[in-house]
């Protein structure tokens, strides 16, 4: 890529959008890397929808970092491959406005990311070496929890995830 083709971005991430595509034209930034806006280029992550990403981020990388096999309480320790399952998640619920998620360890190195919207709530479990993450939601009642699993290998996971995000958002069954 020639000097010409890249700006160096020194503003606020708030202002900068992610976007993909083939461009050879790359905004950076010191932690940010994104192509300018254009009609051919899908965007990914619009900052204005999920100001509570870095921060979970963040939180994801503190429990990784942290992270300790605790007798009598269990091992809390977070493996790279589930943290990464995590992000995917958090990066792909993104997309949708929803409130910072909550990001807890639980026993055998396991991940919770749960948003509560109004008064219900979804829970998705990311377990160490498992190709599966189980999610349940409650309604605004707390009457009826709707229970499930998404396979991470799966072709439609990306479009599994965004209907199951997105009928909790809608508030829909």
């Amino acid at each position: 890529m020639s000097p010409a083709n890249v700006v160096n971005y020194q503003g606020p991430p708030h202002n900068l959008h992610g976007y993909h595509s083939g461009s050879t034209t790359v905004v950076r930034s010191p932690k940010w890397w994104v192509a300018p806006p254009s009609p051919q280029l899908e965007r990914i992550v619009v900052y204005e929808t999920a100001p509570w990403l870095p921060v979970a981020y963040e939180d994801l990388r503190l429990l990784q970092d942290t992270g300790q096999n605790i007798a009598g309480l269990g091992d809390l320790r977070i493996s790279q491959a589930t943290a990464d399952e995590a992000r995917r998640i958090l990066t792909l619920a993104s997309t949708i406005q929803l409130p910072k998620p909550i990001v807890v360890p639980f026993s055998g190195g396991g991940i919770g990311l749960t948003w509560n919207l109004e008064e219900r709530e979804i829970t998705f479990n990311i377990f160490p070496g498992e190709r599966e993450v189980v999610f349940a939601r409650t309604s605004e009642e707390n009457d009826r929890t709707v229970e499930g699993v998404l396979v991470l290998d799966e072709r439609d996971f990306v479009r599994s995830l965004s209907d199951v995000l997105g009928s909790f958002h809608s508030n829909e069954d």
